[in-house]
């Protein structure tokens, strides 16, 4: 069986739909046999960091989309024409 890290279950937390968050933070208090008062400092650390990682690959696809739409032409030109070799 594969290891499982806690990255693993921040990924899987992320794919939750909003309306059954409660009942996943309930059962992972459960599990931890602990009451956890607040979200740690960490945690809002890692979630402005996520947020800012986010924002930058937003950015970065809207520069690329405006790239390929400016090259389109060009791109349509290299990319027709003949495959064959001709050697």
């Amino acid at each position: 069986m594969q290891t499982l890290t806690r990255l693993h279950v921040k990924n899987v937390i992320n794919h939750i739909p909003e309306s059954k968050l409660l009942i996943a933070y309930n059962f992972l208090i459960e599990l931890t046999d602990k009451k956890v008062d607040n979200i740690s400092e960490n945690d809002d650390h890692e979630n402005y960091v996520l947020k800012k990682q986010f924002a930058l690959m937003e950015n970065q696809a809207h520069q690329l989309f405006s790239h390929y739409q400016q090259t389109k032409h060009e791109r349509q030109m290299w990319q027709a024409g003949d495959f064959s070799d001709e050697y």
